[in-house]
């Protein structure tokens, strides 16, 4: 869900249900300020805050008792919140009416129980950067 605040300013939220690597709930609300030209290119870029329950925390932060004995890791449960403060831009731009590119790159610095978590703290980083790109067409459809 997004709301355009005003030409340049756009504040969105979204909830998403995990299913596969977890069965959990996670979402982000964030703010970006926009930059177009009509529907040639779109810039955007702004803040993130993304929150998730315990199930998905569970999923990739935490360390069972059967991990824990594997890895040697400590056990560890984490419960749900926010998890991540996150910096985000994008653009998009149309080559032509049926062909576009766009890409993105993404910051986020873990927090809370993310940030405890062993798997965190002694294999990975508590920060996670994020990208890509990609070439869309634009199908027509006559009925």
């Amino acid at each position: 869900m997004q709301y355009m605040a005003g030409e340049s300013f756009r504040i969105r939220a979204d909830l998403r249900k995990g299913f596969g690597g977890h069965d959990g709930l996670l979402g982000s609300v964030g703010a970006d300020y926009v930059s177009r030209d009509g529907d040639r290119y779109v810039f955007a870029i702004g803040p993130r805050v993304l929150f998730s329950d315990s199930k998905f925390q569970r999923a990739y932060f935490g360390v069972s008792p059967a991990d824990s004995v594997t890895s040697g890791l400590p056990q560890y449960r984490p419960s749900g919140g926010i998890y991540a403060l996150a910096a985000t831009s994008s653009l998009s731009y149309q080559l032509s009416s049926r062909w576009g590119i766009f890409g993105y790159g993404r910051y986020e610095r873990l927090v809370g129980d993310a940030a405890k978590s062993p798997v965190i703290r002694d294999l990975g980083s508590r920060n996670q950067l994020s990208g890509g790109i990609g070439l869309n067409y634009t199908f027509i459809i006559k009925r």
